[in-house]
């Protein structure tokens, strides 16, 4: 039985790379400082990432834990908390349904019939939840002028540093009939309770109006839309453009903004730290909303990115 579980492990990470798209398999081995085949086909990028395995260029491990990841961390609406750092240190594993040890434990379950959580992973730093549940999307059929239904599975996460309280909620965009009620509200504020139940300790919005005005001051984005609200408080200052602080008009009111209330930030590639911390190797656009704490990646993305992403905006609050 045991000769037999290389050639099981692989077949069981093939299955799971397929999940992922060819631009996040190859940006994945990028970030590995792997060659990754950018002209190459999916198929082709998934057996270089077995190669990699099998050869020892690429810890099995890391793959496990990316297979969920491509999952977990596309492009999702994240929102940010914090939580009591005393509660979120004396949890115990035995708290969730589905504890695992090892990254090849993780599995998710794409389109449950009920909501699940499918695992959860916990150190002494830091804690991570996975649930799944399958909601509903319209379909219309031209051929026979029908209206159906197609379900449509969505991953949320939890993710929480124990020692800072720092927490987060990434959710898929809800679909037009999904298992909490009849508002998208309902969904989040579902998983919202979810996690608060969890932990044992509410959630508080994180801060991120400061944030938005930093970022705007520097050189890590390019701004393309801005909004906020004047001193007065009474306009509403919407622009748009490849880069919103080179325009005459967004120049003139600027110094009139009392808030930054949202913007349409793109993070620009970076090169990387001395540390080894995250950085980015492409583009990675973002919508940032300071009055409901949220982050919203409008492509898949890596958590590479993600972390690079909520690790800025939390330095410059």
């Amino acid at each position: 039985m045991r000769a037999r579980e290389p050639h099981k492990l692989r077949a069981v990470r093939y299955a799971g790379l397929r999940h992922a798209s060819g631009v996040q398999l190859k940006y994945f081995l990028r970030y590995q400082n792997l060659t990754a085949g950018m002209s190459d086909r999916r198929l082709e990028v998934i057996q270089r990432v077995l190669e990699y395995i099998e050869d020892d260029t690429l810890p099995g491990e890391i793959v496990d834990r990316a297979i969920v990841e491509f999952l977990e961390y596309r492009n999702k609406r994240v929102y940010l908390y914090q939580a009591d750092p005393a509660r979120l240190c004396a949890l115990a594993s035995s708290r969730f349904a589905r504890p695992i040890g090892d990254w090849s434990e993780a599995h998710i379950v794409l389109r449950p019939e009920i909501p699940r959580e499918n695992y959860a992973y916990i150190n002494e730093d830091h804690l991570r939840v996975s649930f799944s549940e399958t909601h509903r999307q319209p379909t219309v059929s031209m051929a026979t002028e029908r209206v159906g239904w197609r379900r449509v599975g969505k991953v949320i996460v939890l993710d929480v540093e124990r020692r800072t309280g720092f927490a987060t909620l990434s959710f898929d965009s809800p679909g037009r009939v999904h298992p909490h009620g009849g508002r998208p509200l309902d969904y989040y504020g579902f998983y919202r309770e979810r996690a608060e139940s969890l932990l044992g300790t509410q959630l508080t919005p994180f801060p991120l109006r400061d944030a938005l005005f930093k970022l705007e001051a520097g050189d890590l984005v390019r701004l393309q839309q801005g909004r906020g609200s004047t001193l007065d408080g009474r306009v509403d200052i919407v622009a748009s453009g490849l880069d919103v602080r080179a325009m005459t008009a967004f120049q003139a009111v600027q110094p009139s903004i009392a808030v930054r209330d949202s913007g349409r930030y793109v993070w620009l590639p970076t090169g990387q730290s001395p540390q080894g911390g995250p950085h980015l190797l492409r583009e990675v656009p973002t919508e940032i909303y300071g009055g409901t704490s949220m982050v919203r990646f409008t492509r898949d993305s890596l958590v590479h990115e993600v972390r690079y992403v909520l690790e800025q905006v939390r330095a410059h609050v």
